[in-house]
């Protein structure tokens, strides 16, 4: 009987490594018994053997790696991308203290100087 595949070429072929297919072949070997045959000391599998240890996989047999996709957030007809806040590390409010009150000659200004800050606070929580 032909029995092209390792546990090294399946590793290499999904793209993981041996040690995860190790266990996929630990839990057929729980199920089904012994499988595949020793020659020269490594452990060889035919194409049905092989389809039980791939299968242990999420994705098909003939992927050569795992896409990763973004977090996206879709309301309507629109898709918005998620990007990671930039936000500063430390927040002092030492130029808001003062024993009396202040008057501010530009008020709308420093609300919405407000406005930004506590959009960015909230956006990254």
């Amino acid at each position: 009987m032909n029995r092209p595949h390792t546990l090294r070429s399946i590793a290499d072929e999904i793209g993981r490594d041996k040690r995860t297919v190790q266990a996929w072949y630990s839990a057929e070997k729980a199920e089904r018994g012994e499988f595949g045959e020793l020659i020269d000391g490594t452990r060889r599998f035919n194409d049905e053997e092989r389809e039980w240890l791939v299968s242990h996989y999420c994705e098909t047999a003939t992927s050569s790696k795992t896409l990763i996709t973004p977090v996206s957030v879709e309301t309507g007809n629109h898709s918005l991308v998620l990007a990671s806040p930039q936000l500063p590390q430390t927040y002092s409010l030492e130029s808001w203290r003062q024993s009396e009150a202040i008057s501010f000659e530009a008020s709308l200004a420093v609300a919405e100087h407000f406005l930004q800050v506590a959009d960015q606070v909230t956006s990254a929580m």
